[in-house]
């Protein structure tokens, strides 16, 4: 209720996609809105978007996720910091966090997995030899490691899980907080097993794993 309150008090809305965000809006009722495309290559712009929003209230929202977490808004959020000043006569822009869905979390609160905290890793990257040291490196510190995988690389990824850590419990979550949702839990072998009988992996999906 909070966000929607939030797009409806909103002058302009920055968006990871108007066609997305247009959708939302027509679904609760709420009237036109004076929508901003923000995504990772219209970042660069950030000084146009912030002369373009002087005065007015702004929210930001990103097509499935929580802004600024591997998601587009980051670098708006650093770069508004960076003009925030208690000088009445300088840019001081208030930013107010709104709590949304968080693959992160949501699949962490139904994993079992995290009992001494968690990593939170966003992205891997994505060589064979910089997911091994990543991976390696949260794991030692004992708790439990979130990340988030690309339907075209999950397969690769489970492989070097596998071959590496065999024993890990993990619990991937697919297209989470959405209509399609989904919650698999195993070792890496079988997880890569039941995915890869299917003819079709959808959606993004964020990976937990602990060892035992």
């Amino acid at each position: 209720m909070r966000a929607l309150d939030a797009l409806r008090w909103a002058d302009a809305i920055l968006c990871e996609d108007t066609r997305v965000t247009r959708k939302l809006l027509a679904a609760h009722g709420i009237g036109a809105k004076e929508l901003i495309r923000l995504n990772e290559r219209s970042e660069k712009s950030l000084e146009y978007i912030l002369n373009r929003l002087q005065g007015k209230n702004a929210a930001l929202v990103s097509d499935s996720g929580t802004p600024g977490i591997s998601d587009p808004g980051r670098r708006l959020i650093q770069f508004l910091v960076s003009h925030l000043s208690p000088k009445p006569y300088c840019l001081s822009p208030r930013i107010i966090p709104i709590p949304g869905p968080s693959a992160c979390t949501a699949l962490l609160s139904v994993s079992g997995l995290g009992r001494d905290g968690f990593i939170f890793l966003g992205f891997l990257p994505r060589s064979k030899g910089k997911i091994r040291r990543e991976l390696s490196g949260a794991l030692a510190t004992q708790r439990a490691v979130v990340f988030h995988e690309s339907p075209f690389r999950i397969l690769n990824t489970l492989k070097i899980i596998a071959a590496n850590w065999p024993q890990v419990r993990l619990a991937i979550g697919r297209e989470l907080t959405k209509e399609f949702e989904e919650i698999l839990r195993g070792d890496p072998g079988s997880l890569a097993e039941n995915l890869g009988r299917r003819d079709k992996i959808l959606g993004e999906l964020t990976v937990a794993m602990e060892q035992p």
